[in-house]
């Protein structure tokens, strides 16, 4: 018992050790450089990073954390369209010949497209897509126009409820 207390520690002391060092390093290296230190390490001093910083981190987390995100993605929204949500009982009655893994799926494409009404019509389009050759065709433009306004309205109160729970 006592060797594992001994041992606890000393992994915690070793796990501290490398971080400890290196920020030693960059405090030896900001000492003797000055300023210049950043050479050392920042890759593109010069470069326009600061003003593409945010881009910069959005692109890093997605790199390293693309899969939790598309998992995370994933289970919120099958999560959303399985609740009793009014907006997800319609979705899900307009799309009733898909299945939901398939609904999110399309979903997901559309959540990836830039610009917000395009992302909008991206969104309707899945949902007029369930009709047929994506177009509504009741015979009536005055009942065309407003399956049209229907399914703009659906998909907007869709994309809204995917950016409020994502």
């Amino acid at each position: 018992m006592v060797a594992e207390k001994k041992n606890s520690k000393l992994d915690r002391l070793n796990a501290i050790a490398d971080p400890l060092e290196a920020a030693r390093q960059m405090h030896q290296d900001w000492l003797t450089h000055g300023i210049d230190f950043v050479n050392l390490y920042v890759e593109d001093v010069e470069g326009d990073w600061l003003e593409n910083w945010d881009e910069d981190e959005e692109d890093l987390e997605t790199e390293e954390n693309g899969n939790l995100a598309v998992e995370k993605f994933e289970k919120t929204t099958l999560g959303f369209l399985k609740s009793d949500d009014p907006v997800a009982v319609k979705v899900r009655d307009k799309l009733k010949e898909k299945s939901l893994v398939e609904i999110v799926a399309e979903l997901e494409k559309a959540m990836m497209v830039e610009g917000g009404d395009r992302r909008l019509f991206a969104v309707k389009n899945i949902l007029v897509g369930s009709s047929g050759n994506g177009y509504l065709r009741s015979g009536n433009a005055a009942d065309e126009n407003d399956d049209e306004i229907e399914m703009l309205e659906l998909a907007e109160d869709l994309l809204d409820k995917l950016v409020e729970i994502l």
